[in-house]
């Protein structure tokens, strides 16, 4: 694998845009989950016959060997997509940065204008007391005008302005990567 400097940063817009919508999505997720939840709570207070033959139908379509004539299989696949989807622009990030666009195709070269700046306060983890945060810089492409942003350290964070220049290697056939490389 290439090694990225600590004064390089890799920018992916196609992971960002995926990372935001698997944030949206569970959120979704966690609210269609939590009134399923209280729909069947509420039945098995109010309805405990009608609710547990339900409960009890979908528990014998679980049990088929065959899994040709079960009407739930794809309620199966869902769920396992939604089991890994919080995995998935992570690892997406590291194959298109590693293996698919790795940091000897980014040839091309340029500088650019910092066109804004972001700063994400991510939620506090367990038996941890700091807020992680991450800091980011809005730079156009080079090629296009896609506005990347790039995940940087704090100290360059500090020091840049919107307007800026900083110095950006890019991929002569992808429009949504690029690295940028903090110069001394």
């Amino acid at each position: 694998m290439n090694s990225y400097a600590k004064n390089e940063f890799y920018g992916d817009l196609l992971v960002y845009k995926i990372e935001k919508w698997r944030k949206l999505g569970s959120s979704w997720l966690f609210y269609i989950l939590a009134i399923i939840f209280l729909i069947v709570f509420a039945g098995l207070i109010f309805q405990p016959e009608k609710t547990s033959e339900l409960l009890n139908g979908l528990t014998v379509y679980g049990e088929t060997v065959d899994q040709e004539g079960n009407p739930y299989r794809w309620l199966a696949i869902v769920g396992l997509i939604i089991i890994l989807m919080p995995f998935m622009p992570t690892a997406l990030h590291i194959a298109r940065k590693y293996w698919l666009y790795p940091k000897k195709s980014l040839t091309q070269r340029a500088y650019c204008a910092v066109q804004s700046k972001e700063l994400i306060s991510h939620p506090r983890t367990r038996n941890s007391s700091v807020n992680s945060r991450s800091y980011y810089v809005i730079i156009c492409h080079p090629a296009d005008p896609r506005q990347i942003p790039v995940d940087i350290s704090e100290v360059w964070y500090q020091t840049l302005k919107p307007g800026d220049q900083i110095h950006v290697n890019y991929h002569p056939a992808e429009r949504n990567i690029v690295y940028l490389r903090k110069e001394a």
